[in-house]
């Protein structure tokens, strides 16, 4: 009988990924990794509708030579997200080139439209 054993360990294990809105119209996000094994960093990217998706920044893996076992937290501020629907991911980058993109998170920036019209005859007699 033989026994073959399979190392599956995952390069990154993202345990949470939030979007959000600034008080100063600007978006927020936040990630933490329970673990990183060979983690080069995070490439953040950004799309509206179906365009395709743009590198807005990256941020380097905060583990020793990009590995790490305990809780590790991350944060990123885009400072001109699109007046319009913004799609954000993360591509968390392997030291071996290889990559893995996460859940995308979805923050609307459209303003809202007030239309009045005058005069208005029912008002106005």
């Amino acid at each position: 009988m033989r026994l073959f054993f399979v190392s599956g360990v995952v390069p990154v294990k993202i345990t949470s990924f939030t979007a959000s809105k600034t008080g100063d119209k600007k978006t927020l996000l936040n990630w933490s990794t329970a673990s990183e094994q060979n983690n080069r960093g995070f490439a953040i990217e950004r799309r509206k509708d179906s365009t395709a998706w743009s590198s807005i920044g990256f941020i380097n893996s905060k583990g020793v030579n990009g590995s790490s076992i305990t809780t590790l937290h991350y944060i990123f501020e885009d400072n001109a997200p699109l007046a319009t629907v913004n799609y954000y991911r993360l591509k968390h980058m392997n030291t071996d080139g290889s990559y893995e993109n996460s859940n995308i998170r979805v923050l609307n920036f459209s303003a809202a439209i007030n239309i009045k019209l005058y005069p208005n005859r029912l008002q106005n007699g």
